[in-house]
């Protein structure tokens, strides 16, 4: 091998929007009142500490169950 590419999130791909798009349509669809702004504290850590930040109750059952 000669050359390879090592990409960091957001130098080729950005993919903040795949995952925080699908987030806040299932926490807005569940009673959460968010805005797309108000993820961005969650872009980059784990789901559980994600939901736990955003105030998701009961948040490892949420998760297992799709946040209802």
């Amino acid at each position: 091998m000669n050359a390879f590419i090592f990409d960091v999130d957001g130098t080729l791909i950005d993919s903040k929007k795949m995952y925080m798009k699908p987030l806040l349509k299932v926490l807005n669809a569940n009673g959460y009142n968010y805005k797309y702004e108000d993820l961005d504290q969650t872009f980059g850590i784990n789901a559980l500490d994600a939901v736990t930040q955003l105030g998701v109750r009961d948040p490892k059952k949420s998760l297992l169950s799709g946040l209802t």
